[in-house]
């Protein structure tokens, strides 16, 4: 008896049939009810397992927390409980924890510390409550996933019978990555009895994560999936390889995809259900076939309804001809009769042309309706039939979104095939074509596809015109290249040669055709061809818009070709680069001088046409490259000599190179205002011995040029210029760069007191300084465009080799730029070349007063006006004063820095109060600061006090600020916000501070990019409303508020709060760059 019976307490006994009744007839309440009365009726109902018949079960899952809803239907809920982390969005300890780290602590054990109590507060237990009862939370040790997922699956326990609707919604990505993984094992964990589903829904980020949890369902049970991607930015799009990888795919009844989602799949896969509701990007004339034949052919398909978002209808009137009637709101439709039926499918296409819907519908319903629609039916069917017979594989498979994406088209053209090859811009695999001639047709084979058609209606150059006609309609921009090859030549004496002659010609006329008859130039970046005669390029080379022309024969036997009426055309006139490759061309040599880029083999070429280049060239004020093959060379002298004898000529691999230069005079050195005297634009000549001229112009400093040169006057009477004739001077220094006014400086004392005359103006490029402090030494980095000087001062006691009995004095040390490195080694100084460094040890001075000496020299010249300067104190102890003597350099000067760009990099706020009043604000565009303490990714502790410095002119003028490394209290948000561009870190931004950067933006054009510490999240939707959630190019969650300008209708001001990287960005975006359908908040 005692085997039969369930003890209850400590000795009353039950009948398990009983048990089993009462629980049969128990709901899920009931059954954890008597769960709880002693552990025999748990151990019972646990074996038993009874089902509590589900109806519907609902996950929502958020940061930080989950809510599982449990119902019988859709009005009667038993259970909604709410798991909770406990506090799910602190980034660090609070800050009582961190007082108890002072600064007596160890800087190693306060942050071990500071992470242990890191670890231990943050995922420390849960809050569950059921959302149905009044009852207060529970609080339980546990995390809340594991507590969600130990109920959860304590839910399925009791679940054998099917579940008509399962819903899991994930409200951003984060959370998603957190849980989807987790959820997946616990339907793995109960593998062995899968989960009975009817219907699916579920929105996601990774297909993977949706094929995993779909691959647990039961497939005998599920008939409904409901997927989404509606947190992504819109029409994200859906994998076609791992959901249908799924043997679940294949059992589905229905499919909904939603409107914002796009399925990135074929037609084919979606064949085998009843209902389908998907958005595509677009969908082929094949595509629409194969749905057509699926509905009359087999039983499965019933309603399709295909969103697309590129569509053009002409293309499907194209194959199913002029629909039948023209619904409500202007709706097409197209009706076919199903065999061995008494149905109809009815093809409809929306009023917005971007929505296709394949439809079932009883005869009796459409003829009451349309009394005709039999007819109408034969007769579509029949026209269906023709017109799918006289489009090619290319028409029929051809996508909207090949408008415009044109990269490349490859054409070759023999006897009896063609081949057409296109490429295209957005990543699609190359699209190739293969005709072949079938005596009365021709058969058209798809190498992508694998498709094969005959068409007996066309040869295969009509067919291979049609596609290339087709292709090119679509294509309304300029694509990067078109090559058309036509066929070789073959020594095969059954005519084959005059047989593809024909074929050729045949071709040429046809695509002169399609050129007319587009009325517009075919914009093309370079053409590729290899034509047999002139008139073959006559025939198409008129109607291109092109820059790049090359002739390759593919034979090894070079041939002439004519070119007296090619280079008659403006597309020649146009063209930027021509090559050719066995041909021999027979061209004037003036015809050759406007390209900027030419490889040419000519039959003959004498010594007046080399020289007649040389003088076209040295006229020329634009860059040439000319390389002038020949074959003969005729003149009185030889060809290395019609530009004068070189003593010096390279030899190398048996051939011997001689090179030439002469100076081209440029406009500006015309007309007297070259900016730089050292810069020379040079004409360079070379030969080889193996018959090739080259032609180029180069510009450099003039020094490169002193061996292929005459050698440059030396500086004689320098000094009289000074004195006797000034202006002589001032233009020199006009014309000098730099490097040219320190090499000046040194010539003699005069010359140097002419040159640091404040009154002579010296006409120097923007000049950019860095000056790098440290205890062991300063470096000073300054330079402009094309040229840098590095300078290193060490002070004595930080070298090794001292001098004996001195005391005091410093190594300067100077690195030398790439152009005097480039320089050493043209000259063959390979002992400049291996050290390439200049060391001076200078007695008696200080290396800080001998760096502060030579940065005032720079600043003098440059009249104390900088591009940018940056200064970086990198001092390690407090108690430096650098900073201090750089204020004191400044303050014995009578100037102001006038700097555009100021950086600064300091370790205390003060160094950066002490120098800022020393710049000029009138020209203080930009100020940047950072923490040389700092290191990234640690939390920033110091604070800047910019009360001090918010009433001085510097700061009120400068229009962008960059603060790094250091906090600013949000108290002090009035002092920023007269910056067009700002980005700081801030301790903590209330709405208050969001709604005044708002109203500021609004009014003028600013960029503000807050890091904080704090912000108020939880009032962020009630203050501004639901925002647009979009995915950065980081996988950064970014949460974006659109608010209209008042009186500006082409603008918006956006304010984006990435959470995970603490920070807000406000800014202003044209309204065409906004999303669609997105609100613009008043």
């Amino acid at each position: 008896m005692e085997e039969i019976l369930t003890p209850i307490g400590d000795g009353y006994i039950f009948p398990k049939k009983v048990v089993g009744k009462i629980v049969e007839f128990s709901d899920y309440k009931s059954i954890i009810t008597l769960m709880k009365v002693s552990k025999g009726f748990r151990n019972t109902i646990g074996f038993q397992r009874p089902d509590i018949k589900l109806e519907s079960v609902e996950i929502s899952v958020k940061i930080g927390s989950i809510i599982l809803a449990l119902k019988y239907s859709e009005d009667t809920e038993i259970l909604r409980i709410q798991y909770r982390e406990r506090r799910c969005y602190y980034r660090q300890p609070p800050r009582k924890w961190k007082r108890s780290l002072g600064k007596f602590w160890k800087k190693e054990d306060r942050i071990e510390k500071e992470e242990r109590l890191d670890k231990e507060f943050q995922g420390k237990g849960c809050f569950v409550k059921n959302l149905n009862s009044k009852n207060k939370e529970k609080f339980l040790k546990t995390n809340f996933l594991q507590a969600f997922l130990y109920d959860y699956y304590y839910v399925l326990c009791f679940q054998s019978s099917k579940i008509s609707n399962f819903k899991i919604n994930f409200s951003t990505d984060l959370a998603l990555k957190k849980f989807s993984y987790s959820i997946f094992n616990c339907f793995q964990f109960r593998q062995k009895v899968p989960l009975k589903i009817q219907n699916f829904c579920c929105n996601f980020v990774d297909d993977r994560q949706i094929s995993m949890i779909l691959d647990c369902f039961d497939l005998d049970s599920i008939e409904k999936l409901e997927i989404f991607k509606k947190f992504l930015p819109e029409y994200s799009k859906i994998g076609k390889y791992l959901i249908q990888r799924t043997p679940q795919w294949k059992k589905l009844k229905e499919v909904d995809f939603g409107d914002e989602s796009v399925y990135d799949g074929f037609v084919k896969d979606l064949l085998h259900f009843e209902k389908v509701n998907v958005r595509m990007e677009q969908i082929t004339l094949t595509e629409i076939s194969m749905l057509k034949n699926a509905f009359q052919n087999t039983a499965n398909p019933k309603n399709f309804d295909i969103k697309l978002l590129y569509f053009n209808s002409n293309t499907l009137n194209r194959l199913l001809g002029e629909p039948m009637d023209y619904e409500a709101q202007n709706m097409c439709s197209w009706f076919f009769e199903i065999p061995n039926s008494q149905q109809f499918l009815k093809i409809s296409l929306d009023s917005k042309k971007k929505s296709i819907n394949f439809k079932r519908l009883k005869s009796s319903e459409v003829l009451e309706t349309f009394p005709n629609a039999l007819e109408f039916a034969k007769r579509a069917e029949g026209l269906f039939s023709s017109n799918l017979q006289n489009l090619t594989i290319f028409s029929t498979n051809l996508r909207e979104t090949f408008k415009n994406r044109l990269h490349t088209i490859h054409l070759s053209l023999n006897k009896t095939n063609a081949n057409l090859t296109f490429k295209f811009f957005d990543g699609y695999t190359d699209m190739s074509y293969f005709y072949k001639d079938k005596g009365l047709g021709c058969e058209i084979y798809s190498k992508n596809t694998q498709e094969r058609k005959f068409m007996d209606t066309l040869d295969f150059v009509s067919a291979l015109c049609k596609d290339l006609e087709e292709i090119l309609s679509f294509q309304n921009q300029n694509f990067l290249h078109l090559g058309i090859f036509l066929h070789y030549e073959s020594t095969d004496t059954n005519n084959w040669n005059e047989s593809q002659e024909v074929v050729s010609r045949s071709f040429l006329e046809k695509f002169e055709n399609i050129l007319k008859s587009r009325n517009q130039f075919l914009q093309i970046n370079s053409f590729h061809m290899n034509p047999n005669s002139q008139n073959q390029l006559l025939s198409i080379l008129p109607f291109f818009d092109l820059n790049i022309l090359t002739l390759e024969r593919l034979h090894r036997n070079a041939i002439p070709f004519e070119t007296n009426q090619i280079v008659k055309l403006d597309q020649w006139r146009n063209l930027k680069m021509l090559w050719t490759e066995n041909y021999i061309l027979n061209v004037a040599m003036e015809d050759l001088v406007h390209f900027e880029d030419a490889d040419v083999t000519v039959e003959e070429i004498g010594s007046k046409d080399v020289l007649n280049l040389k003088q076209m060239f040295l006229n020329s004020f634009n860059y040439h490259h000319l390389t002038l093959q020949y074959k003969y060379f005729s003149g009185p002298i030889k060809p290395y000599e019609c530009l004068g004898k070189r003593k010096i000529a390279n030899f190398k691999s048996g051939i011997i190179r001689q090179d030439w230069a002469f100076p081209v005079l440029t406009k500006a050195e015309e007309s007297g205002n070259s900016g730089d005297s050292r810069q020379i634009k040079m004409l360079m000549i070379s030969h080889t011995s193996d018959q090739v001229f080259k032609f180029g112009q180069k510009s450099g400093p003039s020094e490169i040029w002193t061996e292929k040169m005459n050698p440059s006057s030396e500086i004689d009477g320098m000094v009289l210029w000074t004195f006797a004739f000034p202006w002589i001077m001032e233009k020199v220094l006009e014309y000098a760069d730099f490097e040219s006014i320190l090499v000046l400086r040194k010539v003699s004392r005069d010359i140097r007191n002419f040159i640091d005359d404040s009154k002579n103006r010296v006409h120097l490029k923007p000049v950019d300084i860095y000056i790098l402090i440290r205890q062991n030494g300063i470096a000073l980095n300054f330079g402009y465009t094309g040229k840098e000087f590095l300078t290193i001062y060490i002070p004595i006691e930080k070298f090794k080799e001292i001098p004996q009995d001195q005391e005091e004095g410093c190594r300067v040390i100077r690195y030398k730029n790439e152009e005097e490195t480039k320089n050493d080694l043209e000259n063959g100084l390979r002992w400049e070349i291996d050290y390439p460094i200049r060391s001076t040890f200078l007695e008696d001075t200080d290396y800080v007063s001998t760096a502060f000496k030579d940065l005032g020299l720079i600043l003098n010249l440059v009249k104390w006006k900088l591009k940018s300067l940056w200064i970086d104190f990198k001092e390690p102890s407090e108690n430096s004063n650098y900073s201090k003597l750089l204020k004191d350099f400044l303050t014995s000067t009578q100037y102001s820095l006038s700097v555009e760009h100021f950086k600064l990099g300091i370790s205390r706020e003060e160094e950066f109060f002490e120098i800022l009043p020393f710049l000029n604000p009138k020209f203080l565009k930009s100020i940047e600061i950072s923490n040389s303490n700092h290191e990234e990714g640690k939390d920033v502790t110091e604070r800047m006090d910019i009360n001090r410095i918010a009433d001085l002119e510097q700061w009120k003028s400068a229009e962008e600020l960059k603060i790094a490394g250091f906090m600013i209290n949000n108290t002090e948000m009035d002092k920023l916000t007269h910056f067009s561009e700002l980005e700081v870190f801030i301790n903590l931004i209330t709405i208050e501070n969001l709604l005044a950067l708002k109203r500021i933006c609004t009014q003028s054009i600013k960029t503000f990019t807050l890091k904080y510490e704090e912000l108020e999240q939880d009032s962020l939707r009630d203050t501004f409303g639901a925002p647009y959630l979009q995915t950065a190019s980081d996988n950064s969650r970014q949460r974006i508020w659109h608010f209209r300008i008042p009186g500006n209708s082409e603008d918006v001001v956006t304010m984006v709060v990435v959470l995970t990287k603490f920070s807000v960005t406000l800014d202003r975006i044209p309204i065409s760059a906004k999303p669609e359908n997105v609100l613009v908040l008043n």
